[in-house]
């Protein structure tokens, strides 16, 4: 009986010929990194002008001097209603639904609030700014406790203003006066700080906004020293962007900050009467928003807060009004600079001569033949 079996043989000149495959492969491989890497797509937020609410007055739904506006989970519309020493609750739409405070520094009193923070169980927490204290109510306004007193010392503040909650629970007091940020649990119990008066990175003068970013990051307004400074999630200094003026990415007190589902930084331009935008690096995208009292324009922007849907809130303050601004995105694209360019020239050279090697004719015997 004969015994039979298949063998694969791969001739020389077809391994030969798989093989020339390769440069050609490698190159085209090559140019398509080239153009992803600096061609790239980008979400860009270009808000445009929705509606507003509030007018001037001491009236349910009127304002003096609005400053903080924090949104709860419900999407109600919380605002430190600055100079009426009061909290006032509007449902999603701006519809009046009810207020908490009065002026005094009894428990559930306000001497010109300024900010405020919703924790996630959602009580609410108001940086009693004129008492040097931090009060915490429950989602009706029902006061539940306090901390915080006038000093230096740790847990003790000189004008509290910007106030926010991390992921952990931790509460984070701008100590403006103080020139330095304070961390509590979410008890108030003090445990620890960080910063100091002065202009150097990571010092302060007057810090006033406060946010934290999804990788717990926290950045700073600081008001006095026209900037934006970013710590990491214990405290230590990262980077900074801004200075004081009215061009791009300059400012003239900066006040309130938020951060955008997609990481950009919107910055409360106060005496600039603008909103700035910066990526999550604190490069200058755009901005939005000038001195007037006309739709979308702005009379010393302060506090902003960011709804679920998108939505811009801007506490419009010498105006006495909210703002609600759509933020609707486009798609823009990273032009390649000319290094890039270079790049992607050299792919395509290599892709031409690794094409040009595949099919090239061989010379045999004074005669030009294809390779079969």
């Amino acid at each position: 009986m004969n015994n039979f079996h298949k063998t694969t043989n791969f001739s020389p000149r077809a391994k030969k010929n798989s093989l020339k495959w390769l440069a050609p492969l490698t190159c085209f491989v090559l140019l398509c990194f080239c153009f992803l890497s600096t061609y790239s797509l980008n979400a860009q937020i270009n808000p445009t002008y929705k509606s507003q609410f509030g007018s001037n007055g001491s009236a349910n739904g009127e304002f003096y001097y609005p400053t903080g506006i924090a949104i709860a989970s419900n999407g109600d519309i919380l605002v430190a209603d600055q100079y009426s020493h009061r909290i006032q609750i509007f449902d999603s739409n701006g519809n009046y639904k009810s207020k908490f405070g009065s002026s005094g520094s009894a428990n559930g009193q306000f001497n010109y609030p300024e900010g405020i923070a919703i924790a996630s169980n959602g009580d609410i927490l108001v940086a009693d700014t004129g008492n040097d204290r931090i009060q915490i109510f429950d989602s009706n306004g029902t006061y539940k406790s306090q901390f915080g007193s006038y000093g230096t010392a740790n847990g003790e503040f000189y004008q509290p203003t910007g106030i926010a909650i991390a992921s952990n629970g931790d509460i984070l007091v701008a100590d403006a006066n103080n020139d330095r940020i304070q961390i509590f649990d979410s008890n108030g119990t003090y445990k620890n700080q960080f910063g100091s008066y002065g202009t150097a990175n990571g010092e302060f003068y007057q810090p006033t906004g406060i946010a934290i970013a999804s990788n717990g990051d926290i950045l700073v307004a600081e008001t006095d020293n026209d900037r934006i400074q970013i710590f990491d999630s214990n405290g230590n200094y990262k980077s900074k962007f801004g200075s004081f003026g009215a061009g791009d990415g300059e400012f003239d007190q900066p006040t309130g900050i938020a951060i955008a589902s997609n990481g950009d930084i919107l910055v409360a331009d106060e005496y600039n009467h603008r909103i700035q935008i910066f990526d999550s690096n604190g490069t200058y995208k755009s901005k939005f928003g000038s001195y007037g009292t006309g739709d979308g324009q702005f009379n010393q922007p302060t506090g902003i807060a960011i709804a679920s849907n998108g939505d811009i809130l801007v506490a419009d303050r010498s105006n006495n009004r909210i703002q609600i601004f759509a933020a609707a995105t486009s798609i823009s694209t990273d032009v390649p600079t000319l290094s890039e360019w270079g790049l992607i020239i050299l792919a395509l050279l290599l892709m031409t001569l690794g094409t040009l090697y595949l099919v090239q004719p061989k010379f045999r015997g004074g005669i030009f033949e294809q390779e079969r």
